[in-house]
């Protein structure tokens, strides 16, 4: 049986590269798939002048419809002649990888290498990167799970009112990555990944999100994008329920019981709560 691998195409421009150019990539991806990614790219770089250069940005999309890319965009670096850039990481997974990591591929930044250690030092270089089995992440995912559910209540402290009430909100429509394009007046990839995170298992298996608009197609799922450049100018206070949600442990507990695949949930309460103090949620965990 053939191992599934996860694979990384990486697109930029630094001060060893002539303009933008593939940087570094894994063995054995399809051309086919590259050319896709590099149209979404330079798609995207085409829009620089519409967007912020923001240290990091995050895009989750699919193409050729059952091939997901997670993309994080790395800012902060110049070109040959001094001129801001970006790094682009791009980490394709098929539908089966997806579907193991339960639709949250942030889970995978847990074990990817830094980006800068697949920059070439040579501008004519192109640099391997080996491919990441599956099998080997699925042996890690009960920790994996819980460093990202460590480091989702952190995200959640750190937003604002506003947007752990979106957050919240999300949590309770039956289909929270339905179209919908919010203006924004910051970088909105830590609400991006909490997102990721707290919705629903099942629901989060179908979405794209952006942290901002990388395109001009029309938007596929919820998309963040710079205020004066929104398209529909839609606040999102507008798309906030009325409704007053309990933020406490209880919603706590359901987000952890929701939001975390079976093998796992329980080895996250487990650690996450010492001693006996997380026994009375064991009945929601096994009662959902």
């Amino acid at each position: 049986m053939k191992t599934k691998m996860i694979s990384q195409w990486i697109y930029g421009s630094t001060p060893w590269s002539a303009g933008y150019s593939v940087l570094a990539q894994s063995e054995g991806l399809k051309s086919s798939l590259t050319d896709a990614v590099l149209a979404f790219c330079e798609n995207y770089d085409g829009q620089k002048y519409m967007l912020p250069l923001y240290h990091y940005n995050c895009c989750i999309y699919h193409i050729q419809k059952e091939v997901w890319v997670f993309m994080e965009t790395f800012g902060g670096w110049k070109d040959q002649v001094g001129r801001d850039s970006r790094v682009i990481r791009n980490t394709l997974m098929d539908q089966e990888t997806f579907e193991a990591i339960q639709g949250n591929p942030f889970l995978l930044s847990w074990v990817l290498p830094s980006i800068s250690s697949y920059i070439p030092k040579k501008r004519n270089e192109t640099k391997a990167i080996p491919g990441i089995p599956l099998e080997s992440i699925q042996k890690k995912q009960a920790n994996l799970w819980y460093k990202e559910t460590q480091l989702f209540f952190r995200l959640f402290a750190s937003l604002s009112v506003l947007e752990k009430q979106f957050l919240l909100s999300l949590q309770q429509k039956a289909s929270p990555f339905s179209p919908c394009e919010i203006a924004v007046q910051k970088d909105a990839s830590k609400l991006s990944r909490a997102i990721v995170y707290a919705i629903h298992k099942n629901k989060r298996m179908n979405y794209q999100i952006d942290s901002f608009s990388t395109n001009s197609q029309p938007v596929q799922g919820i998309c963040f994008r710079f205020a004066p450049y929104c398209q529909e100018h839609q606040a999102m206070d507008s798309l906030v329920s009325t409704t007053k949600l309990d933020s406490k442990l209880g919603w706590e507990m359901a987000t952890l019981v929701h939001s975390l695949p079976e093998p796992e949930a329980f080895y996250v309460m487990a650690k996450r709560y010492t001693k006996f103090s997380w026994i009375p949620y064991l009945a929601l965990f096994i009662l959902r």
